[in-house]
């Protein structure tokens, strides 16, 4: 077991050029060494502006205002010297709201109620754009105020985001990490799990529109990883060998071969997902 844990930690620190570079204590030629140390750049420029990218993301995400007032409207319109809609301004607006509410899908709400909801940025995009446009003409009737305000909420909610991934996948890699570590003694060996931790958490985070989309389109939003983790703790448990019903050692093996090897390709796995969730969902 021992040779196996090794095994993955050199298949690990091979992986991780940027990270285990400083750790390994080789020399290559010339040629092997300077294409290594371009890949390396090339890797930590990746992870580092996808890191910066997904935080920014996180940090500096406004909502859109959900709590305007007809009222409101009719004193900015009256600091403008400008007087209440007429009821071609409110049937105009209101029909380029309806426009609006036409881009979007019907899905089910918690009462199971159809209502519409944006499944593609494009089409919120052009949405905020028609927003905008709305409390700029300062709208005031209040059931266009209203509907602006719902609308807006909606989109709020639809550029949230969630952890969308793996849970076990999670939890293997900090135990395996944990293990390899205790095992290594390597610090670059705990920092490259940790990176590919906080790179997995960060780039499995889906925009609630990206899974409502995956829903309407009738795909399974559960993650690939968490079922073939469990399949191979379910295998690991159920299968017997000999006898005295012993769990077979190979399969144990095998399991914590594969799990260990997942943790290693994880940063990997972080930054597909990265892209999936942040870049190309469009």
């Amino acid at each position: 077991m021992k040779k196996i844990l090794s095994s993955a930690v050199l298949f690990l620190l091979s992986f991780c050029a940027s990270a285990q570079s400083a750790a390994v204590a080789q020399e290559p030629a010339a040629q092997d060494n300077l294409l290594g140390g371009i890949i390396s750049v090339v890797m930590l420029v990746v992870v580092v502006a996808a890191l910066a990218h997904m935080l920014y993301v996180a940090i500096f995400s406004r909502d859109l205002r959900t709590d305007y007032k007809a009222q409101e409207f009719s004193k900015q319109r009256k600091d403008k010297n400008l007087g209440d809609m007429n009821i071609q301004e409110v049937t105009a607006l209101g029909e380029t709201l309806d426009k609006m509410l036409a881009q979007w899908e019907k899905l089910p709400n918690e009462d199971g109620e159809l209502v519409p909801y944006p499944i593609k940025l494009r089409v919120i995009k052009s949405s905020i754009e028609t927003l905008d446009k709305a409390v700029a003409a300062m709208p005031t009737n209040s059931h266009l105020v209203e509907r602006i305000n719902d609308a807006n909420e909606v989109i709020n909610h639809a550029l949230k985001r969630q952890f969308n991934g793996s849970k076990a996948m999670v939890i293997t890699a900090i135990i395996v990490g944990v293990v390899i570590t205790a095992i290594t003694g390597s610090v670059m060996a705990a920092i490259s799990f940790a990176l590919g931790v906080l790179l997995y958490l960060l780039g499995s985070r889906s925009a609630m529109f990206f899974i409502a989309a995956k829903q309407f389109k009738g795909e399974s939003n559960s993650s690939p990883l968490s079922a073939l983790i469990s399949s191979l703790f379910m295998g690991t448990t159920s299968t017997k060998a000999g006898a005295d019903n012993s769990p077979s050692w190979t399969t144990l093996c095998l399991g914590l071969v594969v799990m260990i090897l997942l943790s290693a390709v994880l940063p990997v796995i972080a930054i597909i997902n990265y892209l999936r969730n942040y870049l190309i969902y469009r």
